[in-house]
This record gives structure tokens, C-alpha cells and sequence, in this order.
């Protein structure tokens, strides 16, 4: 005996299908463009502060040299020579000529302070007491070991470190009455209420190389000041 077949069968269509599919693909879609930048700029915030992270240790390591430069002349102090490291002095504020000088024979420095704007050249010797001073190199060297600005450094030795920056800035500055910084400083003109500050204020801002991975555009300034 014969039967009717039945239309109705179980499952979808192809129309219902192909439906579904493009609910599902609208649906991706609008959640890759809601979650995509969280999910591909993750690691972002990691990375700048990796940076910033290394910016500050490189700040750390030139600041620290700087620190550990020469300290300021005074009388009747014991000063020690040699070269472990060689023990280095400025003249005061007052006498400051833009020169540094050595201790090549160690004693104790005398009650006043020697005539140091006589001995600028190179190499050339001045008595202090029991010690003799020897010309050693101009103040500006310690600025310059930084850098010259708008150059990136790679591999600089800054206590014992090799470390890899751009100088952005780097330069002798004082103020003046209003506290208005003025950034054209030299040995012969860098004068605060008639005192011959040169070399007590550095102003040094640095940057990463732009090859440095992980990178910022960002900047990293400080004040280095000496007495």
C-alpha cells in the first residue's frame, strides 16, 4: 500500500543557513572592532614603561657620574694623589676659572686659596700649601662626556655601565633675580648676585635612541648642581 511522502523533514535550509552565517560574521565583526585594540595594544602600556623605566636608569647612571666628580677646593683639607681615582678639585665659586685641577703631589692644602687664573694651561703646576695642583681639563669636560645635543650615543661608559641615550639638552645654566633661567652660560659669563656660578647648575634632558626597542618619544630632564 502506497503512502504519502511527507514534505515536512527535519533540519535547516539553505536560506537559514546562509542567514545564521552572516548574523555570526556581523556579530565577529562588531566584536573584533570593540575588543580588537584592547586585545592587539595589550602589551603597550608595558612597553612605555619599560621605557620610561630604562630612561630613568640611564638619567641615574649619567647624574651619578656627575655627582661623583671634583668637589670644590678648601683650605687645610689632606688631599691624596695618584690615579684610583686621581683626586680632582675646582676653585671656589669665587676663583672658578672653567678649569679642574689634580692633585700631583699629595699634602695639605694652605689658609688661601692659590691664584689658580694663572695656571690655565694644560699641564702647568701650582703650589698650595704641602700640595701641588696640576692643570687637569677644562670644567666643560664633564659636560661634554654627556654629549652634544640632537646626537644618540650608543654604548657610552657611565660608571662602569654601557648605556645608550639621546641628548636632547645638555647645557650650563643660572637664574637670575625673577628665578628666569638663562641657558647661554660660559666660563667667563655665568654670573648669579656677582658670583661666577659655571658649572654649578647642568640641565640635561634626554631622550631614547630611536632605534631602542622598547622605545618613547617621551623626555627625561634634570637639574645636576654643584657647589
Amino acid at each position: 500500500m502506497m503512502t504519502k511522502k511527507n514534505i515536512f523533514e527535519y533540519g535547516f535550509t539553505l536560506i537559514e543557513v546562509i542567514i545564521t552565517l552572516v548574523v555570526v560574521a556581523v556579530v565577529a565583526a562588531m566584536i573584533a572592532i570593540y575588543f580588537g585594540t584592547s586585545y592587539t595594544q595589550s602589551s603597550v602600556p608595558i612597553s612605555r614603561l619599560m621605557a620610561a623605566d630604562n630612561l630613568n636608569q640611564i638619567m641615574e647612571r649619567i647624574t651619578g657620574d656627575y655627582n661623583n666628580a671634583p668637589t670644590t677646593w678648601s683650605p687645610g683639607t689632606a688631599y691624596t694623589s695618584g690615579t684610583a681615582p686621581p683626586t680632582v678639585v675646582l676653585p671656589t665659586e669665587a676663583n672658578r676659572n672653567g678649569y679642574q685641577y689634580v692633585c700631583s703631589s699629595a699634602g695639605t692644602s694652605g689658609a688661601t686659596e692659590p691664584n689658580w687664573a694663572s695656571y690655565t694651561t694644560i699641564g702647568s703646576t701650582v703650589s698650595d700649601g704641602t700640595v701641588t695642583w696640576t692643570c687637569y681639563q677644562p670644567l666643560v669636560a664633564l659636560q661634554t662626556k654627556i654629549g652634544s645635543e640632537g646626537q644618540n650615543y650608543t654604548n657610552k661608559t657611565f660608571n662602569n655601565v654601557s648605556i645608550s641615550y639621546r641628548v636632547i639638552q645638555n647645557r650650563f645654566i643660572t637664574f637670575d633675580a625673577t628665578n628666569t633661567e638663562n641657558d647661554s652660560c660660559t666660563p667667563t659669563s655665568c654670573n648669579m648676585s656677582g658670583v661666577n656660578v659655571y658649572g654649578r647648575y647642568l640641565k640635561v634632558t634626554i631622550g631614547l635612541p630611536t632605534t631602542a626597542s622598547p622605545t618613547t618619544a617621551d623626555t627625561l630632564t634634570t637639574l645636576v648642581v654643584r657647589r
